[in-house]
């Protein structure tokens, strides 16, 4: 399970992810309880229609956010989909887009040494205006140099030996779901890992002194 919001503990939760219980199988979001002493699944829904293909776990993890008037945004990891929901689950609606930088569906892996890492969305927020910003973790630039320890020919390789902060960027969209538009755009020479309340984000690198996340805040502009 990945990417929980609490509407209320501990009863009120959504998570998204496998869940394997009869009701639940298929289903990428799961709205469940903690106030026992296991966790309930309480409903269980999604952007399509429930149905797990074999090889498609991957879309089984979506990045979620609570709007403002209390409905549920999810954008898919592997795939550039918007999708609201009321709280009972109940699907509002779906926005797609298809730029050339995220186009069709991607896959849940970070490339190699001569394969760019593919795109994945990172996380959704919804801003005091209505809008949504959609974070995707992009290829960055320097992806080449986050491989530069491992020799070639080598078939196995640890977490060690890569540099991850090397191989990604962010790619930011704010989008106005109300007219279905990117209103700004921005890539960001920094891997965010994930996005908190007041428009900020976490951003994590390696630097002399080892790992390090920052929090950064970030505002729209308009001109």
């Amino acid at each position: 399970m990945f990417g929980g919001v609490v509407v209320r503990w501990p009863g009120s939760v959504y998570l998204s992810g496998a869940n394997h219980g009869v009701s639940a199988v298929g289903w990428p979001i799961h709205q469940v309880s903690f106030a026992g002493d296991h966790l309930e699944t309480i409903n269980s829904f999604g952007p399509e229609n429930g149905k797990l293909l074999p090889g498609g776990e991957g879309s089984s993890t979506l990045r979620l956010a609570l709007s403002r008037t209390g409905t549920l945004w999810s954008v898919d990891v592997t795939q550039y989909r918007l999708a609201e929901f009321k709280p009972d689950g109940t699907k509002l609606r779906i926005l797609r887009r298809n730029p050339a930088w995220f186009s069709g569906t991607s896959t849940a892996w970070i490339g190699n040494p001569t394969t760019p890492p593919p795109p994945q969305a990172i996380a959704v927020r919804e801003d005091e205006s209505g809008y949504l910003w959609v974070f995707v973790r992009t290829a960055s630039p320097t992806w080449r140099d986050g491989w530069s320890k491992v020799k070639p020919g080598t078939t196995e390789v640890g977490f060690g030996d890569i540099s991850l902060d090397k191989m990604f960027r962010t790619t930011i969209e704010i989008i106005d779901p109300s007219a279905g538009a990117v209103v700004a755009r921005r890539a960001l020479d920094l891997w965010v890992v994930g996005a908190i309340r007041g428009g900020r984000v976490v951003t994590y690198k390696v630097d002399a002194s080892g790992p390090r996340l920052d929090v950064i805040q970030l505002k729209l502009e308009r001109r």
